[in-house]
């Protein structure tokens, strides 16, 4: 029986989290941040050290509403933020927190719940521990849209896989109001609604209509852009800002890796590149590795998310960085948590691998901290 074993789960993966980064960031704050008084050390430490880059963009939409730059970044996490900021009266840089850090531990009880629908416990548990251990999985317990967009793209192929395929298209929505990549949710609904009836017409029913909700989501946004900026594809227009621009995957591959050594990179800049190369290539290999799904039991539905989502940053890199943000965007790519959880079968490579990523986190914590860009 798995009743009740998810919230241990959740909150067990939390907790380990939470030691980790906050453990952290009070660490590596204590070399900019007076300790005394402690309150205003621990709110720096635990909430302020949190709060950069991409939060500042998300504060602004919440304080200011859009502009043409900003409209790169979906309105569902902006506007929870001035929900909370209005009732609870909460700074925006608290309340950006407060959000990502609730949904944070509800999408770790609804991706637990997820796995537990067909993998044994101890392959659910270790797929947790991998991603709340992953180095960039701070991002988690920053003001930013991961942990909104774990909780609602989990929740959809939760409940599309249960046969509750509205309630899926409803959380599909609310991750295309998120982010673009909410979209890719529509090929793992409708794996999961035809293979309940054996990939046959056969039985199709109203509910079926339930798909044109995961996109709707885009389409609320663009109408909300063509309100207040006159531009419904303002979203695309502004990845200008960022030199982002269509490019063939295999192209993308090729220039990200090659920068490494035609661009002069030295010291930080470089390892923090490295390092997301090697996560490009090896969310790759996973889901390469997946293709036989059947034989490491992993649902079709899990898979196609994991592929389209894993291509679809390569389609628009950034001309200054290709494989900008990746190593952050792969944390919601829980299926391959899931692959990797199922590959180290032996507990001795299980702990080498949280050690690794323990310490990779620690390392880009540390910079991130001092106000370098990790993701």
């Amino acid at each position: 029986m798995n009743r009740g074993r998810e919230w241990a789960y959740a909150a067990g993966s939390f907790v380990l989290h939470k030691i980790v980064v906050w453990g952290g960031s009070i660490l590596f704050s204590m070399e900019k941040h007076p300790v005394a008084p402690l309150t205003s050390f621990l709110q720096y430490a635990l909430i302020q050290n949190f709060s950069r880059w991409d939060t500042q963009w998300y504060i602004g939409i919440a304080a200011h509403g859009y502009r043409p730059a900003s409209a790169a970044f979906f309105p569902l996490f902006p506007f929870l933020i001035r929900y909370v900021h209005q009732w609870t009266g909460l700074s925006y840089v608290e309340s950006a927190w407060g959000v990502a850090n609730v949904f944070f531990f509800f999408a770790l009880y609804i991706t637990a719940k997820l796995f537990l629908l067909d993998q044994p416990p101890r392959t659910a548990w270790r797929a947790l521990v991998l991603m709340v251990f992953f180095p960039t999985a701070f991002f988690f317990a920053s003001g930013y849209t991961e942990p909104v967009f774990l909780f609602f793209t989990a929740g959809s192929l939760y409940y599309a896989r249960t046969g509750r395929f509205w309630t899926a298209g409803f959380f599909g929505m609310f991750a295309s109001l998120t982010r673009n990549t909410g979209l890719a949710l529509v090929l793992p609904f409708l794996y999961e609604y035809f293979r309940r009836r054996g990939f046959r017409w056969q039985g199709v029913g109203p509910d079926l209509a339930a798909v044109a909700l995961i996109p709707a989501g885009l389409e609320i946004y663009m109408g909300l852009l063509n309100a207040k900026l006159g531009d419904p594809l303002a979203f695309v227009h502004a990845q200008q800002n960022w030199k982002r621009a269509f490019m063939w995957p295999w192209d993308t591959l090729r220039l990200g890796t090659l920068e490494l050594w035609v661009k002069p990179l030295r010291g930080w800049s470089w390892i923090i590149r490295a390092f997301t190369v090697g996560v490009v290539w090896a969310e790759l290999a996973l889901v390469a590795l997946a293709l036989p799904f059947r034989r490491l039991r992993i649902p079709g539905s899990y898979y196609l998310f994991a592929l389209v989502s894993a291509v679809v940053p390569l389609l628009s890199p950034a001309r200054d960085w290709y494989f900008l943000s990746i190593s952050r965007f792969v944390l919601v790519l829980f299926p391959l948590f899931l692959i990797a959880a199922r590959m180290l079968k032996f507990r001795v490579l299980f702990y080498a691998a949280c050690a690794a990523e323990v310490a990779g986190m620690l390392l880009i914590l540390e910079n991130f901290s001092k106000g370098y860009f990790v993701a």
